[in-house]
């Protein structure tokens, strides 16, 4: 399939790698500006309707990136370590920038405890319920012994490889097809449910855990109105349609030429799921987190 610039620029030949680091950098101003439209909005709502209205987007840019992935073909690894290095991002780098970033404007960060318990909580049933189908293939799966051919060198003696246990195909082990299968359907479904029910309790029925007052900053109050947004709410929604669907036009042009930008780089796909694919769409997420972290307002979140 011929990418876009070349159906635009026929007599000039670009290479698939210099395609790919164009559009990694064309994401930093979508990324500014859906972080923008995020915080416009959240601005005009409650923090906990601020943070899921950030976390859902962002989860919808990743969506976008990944189905891409997966519809082109090959890339079912590249996946696989980008969903690995999303779940690091969001338990180690989001919050570790969102801490110093804070800590360099404000001296006392405050976190509401109750809050920060239900969000571990729901990324620990994420965790377990991405990797329980993994682990249980990997203990309850059948392996064959697989071992490395013996050589008989003239005159001399007879010398075999190592032997090593090594998972079956997976379309020939029937513990895969009878019992793993059926639990990455149960897990693909509950975890929506969970964090459906995770959205109930924090913002309608528990919403007071969120919205304590005694850990949110009277200043961060003040600045957190429809006061403080740059942005009307159409604005923000106009924006932030727009922008996601330029990240989705370009991710698709991410996906069609990774392929030759992992072989170029000498990298293999797992290496580059845990850092390039899994920061690319992250972004938005990382910046609005730094946003909130300077007006004192994302620790508890």
């Amino acid at each position: 399939m011929a990418y876009l610039p070349e159906l635009l620029f026929p007599a000039i030949e670009f290479p698939p790698t210099m395609l790919f680091v164009l559009c990694s950098i064309s994401t930093i101003p979508l990324s500014h500006y859906i972080g923008m439209s995020l915080a416009s909005f959240s601005a005009q709502t409650t923090f906990g309707w601020g943070a899921f209205i950030n976390a859902t987007f962002g989860s919808i840019i990743e969506i976008i990136l990944y189905f891409s992935a997966i519809r082109n073909g090959g890339l079912n690894g590249l996946v696989q370590a980008s969903v690995t290095g999303t779940l690091l991002s969001l338990m180690l780098l989001i919050p570790g920038l969102s801490m110093i970033f804070g800590g360099i404007k404000f001296k006392e960060m405050r976190f509401n405890p109750a809050s920060a318990g239900v969000s571990s909580v729901m990324l620990l049933i994420s965790v377990v319920g991405a990797f329980m189908p993994t682990v249980f293939n990997s203990v309850y799966g059948h392996h064959s012994l697989v071992c490395e051919q013996c050589v008989a060198p003239p005159g001399g003696n007879l010398t075999c490889g190592a032997c090593l246990w090594q998972p079956v195909s997976f379309s020939s082990d029937s513990v895969y097809n009878e019992f793993v299968v059926p639990l990455m359907f149960v897990c693909a479904i509950l975890l929506p449910i969970a964090y459906v029910v995770g959205l109930l309790f924090t913002l309608k029925t528990h919403a007071h855990i969120v919205n304590n007052p005694e850990f949110i900053d009277p200043i961060a109050v003040a600045e957190h109105g429809p006061e403080g947004a740059e942005w009307s709410k159409l604005q923000c929604f106009l924006v932030l349609v727009g922008s996601i669907g330029l990240f989705a036009f370009i991710g698709e042009e991410m996906i069609n030429t990774i392929e030759p930008t992992i072989e170029f780089l000498h990298i293999s796909q797992t290496f580059a799921g845990l850092t390039i694919l899994s920061l690319i769409p992250a972004a938005a997420e990382i910046i609005n987190s730094i946003q909130f972290a300077l007006s004192d307002s994302t620790i508890d979140q």
